[in-house]
């Protein structure tokens, strides 16, 4: 169960699947499946594979085992979104006082903007956020900080410009 579910039984908008009437502007909840369609999660005969893209996820009745938890959030989002509040403080301009997230939590709804926006800009997967991958050996941080960079590189230059750049400083 996710860290917001923890503390709330349901979320205001329900799920992706269930959406209605009373929200037709939204089209994303955050809640990736119902409950119920979790609590039959398939695993197929190619899970044991390494897998850096969950493509394949399931439908509103059947569910990739592993890819959502069992109030129905997705799983990459919901580690994002421990990582960040176990990780990060803010601090303020005025007093440099440190906080922490305490009781705040982000919705589900916001912690799907929040971790596509994260993935989109930093070009980190929630895998090459913890020290172990999905099977359970440690990662190579040196290979996690060049796929960061390259996508900053990538970004940043684009096409040849990045290619000439990582030629130059040997990247």
């Amino acid at each position: 169960m996710c860290h917001y579910h923890s503390r709330h039984t349901s979320s205001k908008y329900g799920n992706d699947h269930a959406l209605n009437d009373k929200h037709p502007h939204l089209k994303v909840t955050g809640v990736a499946y119902p409950r119920t369609a979790v609590s039959k999660q398939v695993k197929e005969e190619d899970d044991d594979e390494e897998e850096d893209d969950n493509d394949d996820h399931g439908t509103e009745n059947e569910v990739k085992a592993g890819t959502a938890l069992h109030c129905g959030c997705w799983t990459d989002d919901t580690l994002l979104d421990f990582y960040l509040w176990k990780s990060t403080t803010a601090e303020s301009p005025s007093t440099h006082a440190l906080d922490g997230w305490r009781e705040d939590l982000l919705d589900p709804r916001q912690r799907a903007f929040v971790s596509t926006a994260f993935v989109e800009y930093s070009g980190l997967k929630v895998n090459g956020m913890y020290e172990v991958d999905l099977q359970g050996r440690k990662q190579n941080t040196e290979k996690l900080l060049r796929v960061q960079l390259n996508h900053i590189i990538d970004t940043s230059l684009g096409g040849l410009d990045a290619d000439k750049f990582r030629k130059k400083h040997n990247l």
